[in-house]
């Protein structure tokens, strides 16, 4: 495992209470309970320092494997929503505004032709599907 992931800075030095963090636990231990997931790895940063780095449950529910922190897990549909709250963040530090050209950013996207010229908060909503043109 990265040696950085190790080393870990305590949810009060990270401006976190300990106590709110807790019913992270508990929520994700009563979907496991009810069945709604076999298992989560609960991992949160603040800055470039680790808090909490967590398994809960099991990874493979047929076999009783434990989730491991270091698990891989299919990310299935999960990429859209982590990919706008990535762009959300951009927008919230002033990098990327969403009226702006993709190809501002992405210059492979420059000089692509489609209807409505491929703005950022067009390919947040998927409204312009990639095109080769």
């Amino acid at each position: 495992m990265n040696d950085r992931l190790t080393r870990r800075t305590g949810p009060r030095e990270a401006g976190f209470d300990a106590e709110r963090l807790a019913r992270l636990d508990a929520f994700i231990e009563a979907e496991i309970a009810a069945r709604r997931l076999p298992g989560a790895v609960l991992g949160i940063v603040r800055g470039d320092a680790p808090v909490r780095l967590d398994a809960f449950g099991t990874r493979d529910p047929r076999t009783g494997a434990p989730m491991t922190t270091d698990t891989l897990c299919w990310p299935a549909s999960m990429t859209k929503p982590l990919t706008a709250a990535g762009a959300l963040l951009l927008v919230e530090s002033g990098e990327l505004i969403l009226e702006e050209a993709v190809g501002d950013h992405l210059p492979q996207f420059r000089d692509r032709r489609v209807a409505d010229h491929r703005r950022s908060r067009n390919a947040r909503r998927h409204a312009n599907p990639p095109s080769s043109t």
